[in-house]
């Protein structure tokens, strides 16, 4: 056997090292908002799904803010899925006519049969119903950082109304990302779909359009390139 054998590669030694570290972080978050919740019928598996879609961004720990946040939420959660349970159970025992009072018969289990079947029925739909109250979530998340972006972009000289839409269409963000780092990414893909609607002899981000260019379209920018490239349109010399 040669000496390189049976070494371990170093990055996968690291590689494995952060993952370690991952699971150990996010275990550690598992464990403090099991503990800042108390008893509740949440399943482990619900809360890990919870928390790995709502992890802090990266290089950051999560603080006093981070757990406030998540655990009034699920508090918030629990709190109302547990009244609608009570509210449905209730009026269901107020439906359910009692047996005679002068017959002292066995008490009758089938009776309830439908309460008992409209109870699993809402436990079953619990997990569709967290995954929905995360979904809104995720897209309440998305809109507040389109409108931070969008502001940041405008103050760096975007103001190019119909360009700016088009860069931001379809776009979704990396919510472990910073503002400023997404602005980033944003800024180089105005600057292309600038240059591409505009033409290349536009200055993007330039504090606004140039006097030239100012209430045209994109089929404006592309007809006055061709003109200039074929040289048609152009006055006679005298």
């Amino acid at each position: 056997m040669s000496s390189d054998e049976g070494q371990q590669c170093p990055d996968s030694g690291l590689f494995f090292l952060f993952i370690n570290l991952k699971i150990m972080e996010k275990e550690q978050i598992l464990s403090t908002i099991n503990e800042k919740l108390g008893n509740t019928n949440f399943s482990e598996k619900t809360l890990s799904d919870y928390i790995d879609a709502n992890l802090p961004a990266e290089g950051t720990e999560p603080d006093d803010a981070y757990f406030d946040k998540h655990v009034g939420f699920l508090k918030s959660l629990y709190g109302n899925f547990s009244a609608d349970v009570a509210k449905q159970v209730n009026e269901a025992k107020a439906k359910l006519k009692p047996a005679p009072a002068q017959k002292k018969e066995p008490e009758d289990d089938t009776r309830y049969a439908a309460l008992e079947e409209k109870f699993d029925k809402l436990m079953g739909n619990y997990e569709k119903l967290t995954e929905q109250l995360s979904k809104k979530e995720s897209e309440q998340t998305q809109a507040q950082l389109m409108s931070k972006v969008k502001a940041e972009m405008k103050r760096q000289g975007c103001n190019d109304e119909y360009v700016l839409r088009q860069t931001l269409r379809y776009v979704e963000f990396d919510t472990k990302k910073s503002v400023a780092d997404l602005t980033k990414e944003m800024l180089a893909k105005y600057d292309s779909e600038f240059t591409d609607c505009r033409g290349k002899g536009a200055a993007p981000r330039n504090g606004g359009q140039s006097e030239g260019s100012k209430g045209k379209t994109a089929a404006d920018g592309y007809f006055a390139r061709k003109a200039k490239k074929e040289g048609w349109g152009k006055q006679s010399e005298k």
